[in-house]
């Protein structure tokens, strides 16, 4: 046997390759750990990422349905503060036409005939002092705005006729006196006027029918607890 014994610098010479392999192998294996410990790091982050954008998602469709229900709650309170106030409107302007008819009756001059009378609405512009919302001060005194805004009026329109056509300005006078100072007729309406009067046949286009002398007065129905039936705001022009 033959035996060959290396001097020390040759034996280290001899491991150089071998260590050299050895370490290359071990910084791959730690590379690639940290590879798959980056990795799985990232896949956890991106799931926790997906699992709080499913939350946010689910929060924002419980939201979604929350904010539904807030609206139909408004939208219900709106229609119930609406019809609130027609009721309201409606009782203010409701009157006992059976009495007021009777008592009309009673205020016609003798030599005028009643023809007929009807209820109209007409748009009217009015003004109101308001408060402005989160207006108030220091002290607590708020700010106030004038606000315009559109009602229906309504009138009751009366036409009547006459063939004393002497007469026939005192007798339309004397209907209108007799209106005003019957406090009881008289308190449900205000206005009174707006005559409107012409001579003419009493059928019409029928030349051998009586002239008369056709008139129609009109006052304001008031309201009553001060409801008014608001159309909307006034804009530009009214």
């Amino acid at each position: 046997m033959i035996t060959v014994n290396l001097l020390p610098h040759e034996r280290r010479k001899a491991r150089s390759p071998m260590m050299a392999q050895y370490l290359a192998i071990a910084g791959t294996a730690v590379v690639v750990g940290l590879v798959i410990m980056g990795t799985v790091y990232a896949n956890m982050q991106l799931r926790n990422q997906e699992q709080r954008v499913e939350t946010l998602t689910l929060r924002s469709a419980e939201l979604d349905v929350e904010l539904e229900e807030v609206r139909a709650l408004e939208n219900k309170k709106a229609l119930l503060s609406s019809k609130e106030r027609v009721i309201k409107i409606l009782a203010g302007q409701r009157l006992n036409w059976a009495p007021k008819l009777f008592e009309l009756a009673s205020l016609v001059p003798n030599g005028v005939w009643l023809e007929s009378m009807y209820i109209k609405g007409d748009r009217v512009k009015k003004t109101r002092k308001e408060e402005v919302p989160g207006s108030k001060d220091a002290q607590g005194k708020p700010k106030f705005r004038q606000k315009t805004y559109y009602v229906i009026q309504k009138r009751l329109v009366i036409e009547a006729i006459t063939d004393d056509l002497t007469n026939k300005a005192a007798l339309v006078g004397q209907f209108i006196s007799n209106i005003n100072k019957n406090a009881s007729f008289s308190r449900d309406f205000s206005n009174l006027g707006g005559v409107e009067a012409r001579e003419e046949h009493w059928v019409l286009n029928d030349d051998t029918s009586p002239l008369v002398w056709r008139f129609k007065i009109s006052m304001d129905i008031n309201t009553r607890g001060g409801a008014e039936e608001e159309i909307g705001p006034a804009r530009g022009r009214g």
